[in-house]
């Protein structure tokens, strides 16, 4: 009897990851497909609403899952919804502002049940997610994907598949070899224009090296930040050193040697030139410091600022007359207030934190972890949050808790 009941428990067991490997991957592949719907929906979210339910009923707690991310998370909401009562923000334009964060927290609640702490299906379904990615472009191309493909199209996904590959790769064959992965993929989005991924791989490539040669220097605890902080810096500034001599001196092309040399002699400086919308919307959360400004937050006067800077106006803000910020933590501080910012300043803790625990860590995982917390430490000042950004952020958060918990992966994936 018992080696019946243990029989079919290890049965049940195996059934078990098998299902969650399928949901997973299933969802990965699912961002492919877009549903009309007020915005931009992704079969992904409809699935993971779906799922929720099941999911909590299946484990009949929400222990599991890591409280801070959903409770501020909801304490954003909050902001977003009292800014919007106060402001009487129109309701096509709020119900796409309450949307977008509930559907942040929704899937990161489903993706932490599913995935959990199993290291091999943070690397599943970032494969499937990559592979999701490049087919959205070809099921569903935006305007500005026609435009340029690689940037606005299937480069992100191609470059997170190519490090997923990397990941594996080094598990193999040594940690040096996903460093080799990651550098060709960053003097690929270099050559193709897309130079904030090319300088995440870039940093990324930097940070490994780092990591690899740490067993002959360990540095102690308390030295972890700096060091980590002195890496990410001194990488960053070589890149950006780097890009503008070879952009300048023709290498690149001659857009990117002319974009190069207006932005290096502009007001604001290389690479600040490249977010000008940064320091507009920093006067429009300032101007509003405690309420914000609304979901979808319209007002000429900062994208007459931001002309006034000498600097591109892109049509979608010029059409709608939106605020610019292109940022995840000031368009969360534009539209919701100063509720919106605990989120983002504790994602951008949580993955500083990741990058110094991680000099100490081993395994595939790693190296996925260490790439996705740099373009995260990117993405949150200067990148816009919407679209994909609602999936891709709360898986980075589950791949980068594991890594702040601090403990070796060596004999993981």
């Amino acid at each position: 009897m018992a080696t019946f009941a243990s029989t079919s428990y290890d049965t049940l067991a195996r059934r078990r990851i098998d299902l969650h490997d399928v949901l997973l991957t299933m969802l990965g592949l699912s961002i492919a497909v877009e549903i009309a719907f007020g915005g931009r929906l992704f079969a992904f979210e409809l699935a993971a609403l779906v799922l929720l339910p099941a999911l909590a009923l299946r484990y009949r707690r929400l222990g599991a899952v890591p409280a801070a991310f959903v409770a501020l998370g909801l304490l954003w909401l909050d902001g977003q919804v009292m800014t919007d009562i106060v402001r009487g923000t129109a309701a096509g334009d709020f119900t796409r502002g309450w949307s977008k964060i509930a559907m942040t927290v929704s899937n990161f609640v489903v993706l932490q049940m599913l995935i959990g702490r199993d290291r091999r299906r943070m690397l599943l379904f970032a494969a499937a997610l990559a592979v999701g990615l490049v087919a959205r472009h070809w099921l569903s191309p935006t305007a500005y994907g026609i435009a340029d493909p690689w940037k606005f199209g299937y480069g992100w996904g191609l470059t997170l598949g190519g490090v997923v590959a990397g990941a594996a790769l080094s598990a193999r064959m040594g940690g040096m070899t996903g460093v080799a992965v990651i550098l060709c993929l960053g003097t690929l989005n270099m050559i193709e224009g897309f130079r904030s991924l090319a300088g995440v791989c870039f940093v990324t490539a930097v940070y490994l090296c780092a990591r690899h040669v740490r067993l002959n220097y360990s540095p102690g605890k308390r030295r972890r930040p700096i060091v980590t902080g002195g890496i990410l810096i001194v990488a960053a500034f070589a890149f950006v050193q780097a890009y503008t001599a070879a952009a300048q001196r023709g290498v690149l092309g001659a857009d990117a040697r002319d974009k190069a040399t207006l932005q290096a002699d502009g007001p604001l400086g290389l690479p600040m030139s490249g977010r000008p919308e940064f320091r507009v919307s920093l006067g429009a959360a300032l101007d509003s410091p405690l309420l914000g400004h609304g979901s979808w937050a319209r007002d000429t006067k900062y994208v007459d600022q931001l002309r006034a800077l000498g600097l591109h106006v892109s049509p979608a803000v010029a059409a709608e007359g939106l605020i610019p910020t292109h940022s995840h933590i000031m368009g969360a501080w534009v539209e919701a207030g100063a509720l919106g910012l605990p989120f983002w300043l504790w994602v951008l803790a949580v993955s500083l934190i990741a990058l110094a625990r991680g000099l100490d860590a081993e395994g595939a995982v790693v190296v996925l972890g260490v790439f996705l917390a740099v373009a995260l430490v990117w993405d949150v000042p200067f990148s816009p949050f919407g679209a994909e950004r609602r999936i891709i952020v709360p898986f980075t958060i589950i791949v980068l808790l594991e890594l702040c918990r601090g403990q070796s992966v060596r004999s993981h994936t």
